[in-house]
Protein backbone atom coordinates (compact mmCIF):
# COMPACT_ATOMS: atom_id res chain seq x y z
CA UNK A 1 0.00 0.00 0.00
CA UNK A 2 1.21 3.62 -0.82
CA UNK A 3 1.55 5.93 1.99
CA UNK A 4 2.07 9.44 1.95
CA UNK A 5 5.14 9.91 2.32
CA UNK A 6 5.62 7.12 -0.53
CA UNK A 7 4.02 10.07 -2.90
CA UNK A 8 6.18 12.65 -1.72
CA UNK A 9 9.48 10.47 -2.95
CA UNK A 10 7.71 9.66 -6.06
CA UNK A 11 9.07 11.67 -9.31
CA UNK A 12 7.72 14.87 -9.90
CA UNK A 13 5.55 15.76 -12.76
CA UNK A 14 4.75 18.96 -14.27
CA UNK A 15 2.11 19.61 -16.83
CA UNK A 16 1.84 22.94 -18.80
CA UNK A 17 -0.94 24.63 -20.94
CA UNK A 18 -0.76 27.17 -23.20
CA UNK A 19 -3.62 29.90 -23.72
CA UNK A 20 -5.83 32.71 -23.56
CA UNK A 21 -8.02 31.96 -20.25
CA UNK A 22 -6.19 31.10 -16.98
CA UNK A 23 -9.24 29.00 -15.77
CA UNK A 24 -9.17 26.73 -18.88
CA UNK A 25 -5.26 26.82 -18.63
CA UNK A 26 -5.17 26.07 -14.71
CA UNK A 27 -7.63 23.19 -15.47
CA UNK A 28 -6.38 21.38 -18.20
CA UNK A 29 -2.80 21.74 -16.05
CA UNK A 30 -4.20 20.22 -12.89
CA UNK A 31 -6.60 17.15 -14.37
CA UNK A 32 -3.57 16.43 -16.52
CA UNK A 33 -1.49 14.67 -13.31
CA UNK A 34 -4.35 15.11 -10.73
CA UNK A 35 -5.35 12.29 -10.64
CA UNK A 36 -1.83 10.65 -10.27
CA UNK A 37 -2.00 11.33 -6.43
CA UNK A 38 -3.21 8.10 -4.25
CA UNK A 39 -6.18 10.69 -3.15
CA UNK A 40 -7.42 7.18 -1.00
CA UNK A 41 -4.48 7.09 1.10
CA UNK A 42 -4.57 10.92 2.27
CA UNK A 43 -6.25 11.85 5.79
CA UNK A 44 -6.02 15.52 5.50
CA UNK A 45 -4.90 17.69 2.70
CA UNK A 46 -3.42 21.11 3.40
CA UNK A 47 -4.24 23.84 0.46
CA UNK A 48 -1.57 26.94 1.08
CA UNK A 49 -2.80 30.24 -1.18
CA UNK A 50 -0.69 33.44 -1.21
CA UNK A 51 -3.08 35.70 0.56
CA UNK A 52 -0.37 38.31 1.60
CA UNK A 53 -2.33 41.36 1.18
CA UNK A 54 -6.48 41.68 0.73
CA UNK A 55 -6.21 45.08 -1.33
CA UNK A 56 -3.73 44.51 -4.16
CA UNK A 57 -5.32 41.26 -5.97
CA UNK A 58 -1.47 40.88 -7.61
CA UNK A 59 -0.27 39.88 -4.55
CA UNK A 60 -2.45 37.49 -3.59
CA UNK A 61 -3.94 34.04 -5.46
CA UNK A 62 -6.26 34.85 -8.01
CA UNK A 63 -9.90 34.05 -6.64
CA UNK A 64 -10.44 32.11 -9.68
CA UNK A 65 -7.23 29.74 -9.06
CA UNK A 66 -8.05 29.13 -5.50
CA UNK A 67 -11.84 28.38 -6.53
CA UNK A 68 -10.34 25.77 -9.23
CA UNK A 69 -7.83 24.17 -7.03
CA UNK A 70 -10.67 23.53 -4.35
CA UNK A 71 -13.57 22.53 -6.75
CA UNK A 72 -10.85 20.03 -8.56
CA UNK A 73 -9.65 18.53 -4.90
CA UNK A 74 -13.11 18.20 -3.94
CA UNK A 75 -14.25 16.18 -6.71
CA UNK A 76 -11.38 13.50 -5.51
CA UNK A 77 -11.24 13.65 -2.38
CA UNK A 78 -13.97 13.59 0.64
CA UNK A 79 -11.58 13.98 3.61
CA UNK A 80 -10.46 16.59 5.70
CA UNK A 81 -9.45 19.98 3.22
CA UNK A 82 -7.98 22.46 4.68
CA UNK A 83 -7.18 25.92 3.53
CA UNK A 84 -4.85 27.63 5.73
CA UNK A 85 -3.50 31.11 5.20
CA UNK A 86 -1.85 33.60 7.90
CA UNK A 87 -1.68 37.05 6.43
CA UNK A 88 2.20 38.38 6.37
CA UNK A 89 1.45 41.84 5.91
CA UNK A 90 -2.37 42.81 7.31
CA UNK A 91 -4.22 41.30 10.19
CA UNK A 92 -5.35 37.98 8.65
CA UNK A 93 -8.98 39.09 9.86
CA UNK A 94 -8.79 41.49 7.47
CA UNK A 95 -8.96 39.04 4.66
CA UNK A 96 -12.55 38.17 4.99
CA UNK A 97 -13.21 40.63 2.60
CA UNK A 98 -10.29 38.63 -0.20
CA UNK A 99 -10.86 35.04 -1.62
CA UNK A 100 -10.89 33.07 1.19
CA UNK A 101 -14.57 33.30 2.65
CA UNK A 102 -16.56 33.63 -0.34
CA UNK A 103 -14.58 30.68 -1.91
CA UNK A 104 -15.24 28.22 0.56
CA UNK A 105 -18.70 28.88 0.68
CA UNK A 106 -18.94 28.57 -3.21
CA UNK A 107 -17.21 25.07 -2.84
CA UNK A 108 -19.25 23.90 0.28
CA UNK A 109 -16.03 23.95 2.60
CA UNK A 110 -16.04 24.95 5.95
CA UNK A 111 -14.35 28.18 6.57
CA UNK A 112 -12.40 27.50 10.38
CA UNK A 113 -12.09 31.43 12.32
CA UNK A 114 -8.57 32.71 11.86
CA UNK A 115 -6.73 34.08 14.96
CA UNK A 116 -5.25 37.66 14.46
CA UNK A 117 -1.82 38.11 14.33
Amino acid sequence: MQTEHDAVKAKARVAMVRGEDRVANLRGALEAVIDELPWTTYRRVLVKPNLVVSHAQHAITHRNTLETILALLRQRYQGMLTVAEGCAIEPTLRLRSAPLSGTCAKIRLQSGRSEQR
